[in-house]
């Protein structure tokens, strides 16, 4: 899903996050958008020094089953990434999973 992973990078990009570094950790606003659970929550973004994984959002687990989510590793070889730079919004999709992440 090379389209996926260009969005992410848009969305590490336009946050301001340095490519170089392993782990950065933001707080967001989180939608389900299947069980409309709304909440804050802090999201890492795992840059490229993980080399066989490449760039993938994670979120602690404990606090996605809040919100009815199963998983906490967002890869883009594996979800649907789409990023509205106006409003800061990161949509992923994929596998049960739909949910939006508004960055502030």
């Amino acid at each position: 899903m090379k389209d996926s992973e260009n969005e992410l990078l848009t969305c590490i990009d336009d946050l301001g996050i340095d490519r170089g570094e392993v782990i950065t950790t933001l707080q967001a606003i989180i939608v389900n958008n299947k069980k409309r659970a709304v909440g804050n929550i802090d999201v890492q973004f795992f840059g490229r020094g993980f080399a066989y994984n490449g760039t993938y959002v994670c979120a602690d687990s404990n606090c996605l089953k809040g919100f009815n989510i199963q998983y906490s590793k967002f890869h883009p070889d594996y979800y649907e990434f789409n990023y509205n730079e106006e409003n800061r919004k990161l949509n992923v999709i994929g596998d049960g999973v739909d949910f939006t992440l508004q960055f502030k």
